[in-house]
């Protein structure tokens, strides 16, 4: 018998104050039991990042595997924001840059091991990845205050992202990360 999902009753106060976007939401998060704190924590934040494009969780994972954790699509049904966590493969990615206006990667592991990769492969529009990563103390620390109700307020300002969980706060940066051919 499967393991069930752990279910996350998240209320999110979004402030990104370097893309003047102001939002707040209300969430229903389920966590597979494969998925690790640190990318269920990656997931939430790349979320929070992208709300203001649109970004809602695709349904990814044994639904359908095909589709990034987060997406945003215009009226049209048109794919905007590919959004994807971790280190996907570099097969992955070129298809998604030929389905998306933009790909984005967060990476909740050591980023230069997935640069490296995605240097060494073919991928249309190379030069127009995006690739962010937060430091794992910081996952770590959001992880270890959230519980499965939880009431978040997140602030981008300046690339700093201050996240107060219940009423302690934990402060990361998103460090970007560029893809050079090799």
């Amino acid at each position: 018998m499967a393991l069930p999902h752990t279910i996350y009753r998240l209320k999110l106060d979004i402030s990104d104050v370097d893309r003047n976007v102001y939002e707040q939401v209300e969430l229903r998060v389920a966590q597979h039991p494969s998925e690790t704190d640190r990318y269920l924590v990656t997931r939430l934040l790349a979320l929070s990042l992208h709300i203001g494009d649109g970004a809602v969780f695709s349904g990814a994972g044994l639904k359908d595997p095909d589709l990034p954790a987060v997406l945003a699509k215009d009226p049209t049904g048109l794919i905007t924001h590919w959004i994807d966590i971790g280190h996907p493969s570099s097969e992955r990615i070129h298809k998604a840059s030929k389905r998306a206006g933009e790909v984005w990667i967060y990476s909740h592991k050591d980023p230069n091991h997935l640069v490296r990769n995605l240097a060494k492969a073919t991928i249309h529009r190379r030069e127009d990845l995006q690739i962010a990563s937060f430091e794992p103390t910081f996952l770590d620390g959001i992880a270890r205050l959230m519980g499965r109700s939880a009431d978040l307020t997140i602030v981008r300002t300046e690339g700093t992202l201050f996240v107060t969980v219940d009423g302690e706060t934990v402060t990361g940066r998103v460090d970007r990360h560029r893809v050079e051919a090799d």
